[in-house]
């Protein structure tokens, strides 16, 4: 059983890290945005967060980087996919990559071997009870 709970957990952060891209690649538009104004955030328990207020043509979007990724100073030009959808939030244009995209392919994978490996678990049979005497 350790191996299938192992597959299964070491499949959740590449198909958690890629799913976003790999949507983005098939169903988004590549725009170029002007940043107009930065919103701090501050946070007692950790990091302050950034939304970024973006201009992209006569749209406007809002952005909040994520992880090690800094907001961008008002005025920096950026390229930003945009869900056509309007399912997932948009990304910049590098968090949108093959890497990524394989990413999530891993993680397909290891979700499949560990659904083949509790499969092919031999299923364990109740031990009769024990008579009373």
């Amino acid at each position: 059983m350790v191996p299938a709970l192992a597959v299964f957990v070491g499949s959740l952060f590449p198909a958690g890290i890629g799913g976003h891209s790999v949507w983005l690649t098939a169903f988004g538009e590549t725009l170029r945005c002007r940043v107009d104004a930065v919103e701090r955030h501050p946070s007692s328990r950790g990091a302050d967060s950034f939304t970024t207020h973006l201009r992209c043509g006569d749209r406007e979007l809002e952005l909040s980087p994520t992880g090690a990724r800094k907001a961008k100073p008002v005025g920096a030009e950026l390229d930003v996919v945009v869900d056509g959808t309007g399912f997932f939030t948009s990304l910049e244009r590098d968090e949108v990559s093959w890497l990524h995209n394989a990413l999530f392919a891993i993680g397909l994978l290891g979700s499949a071997r560990f659904v083949l490996l509790v499969v092919r678990l031999p299923v364990r049979r109740p031990e009769p009870a024990a008579e009373k005497q």
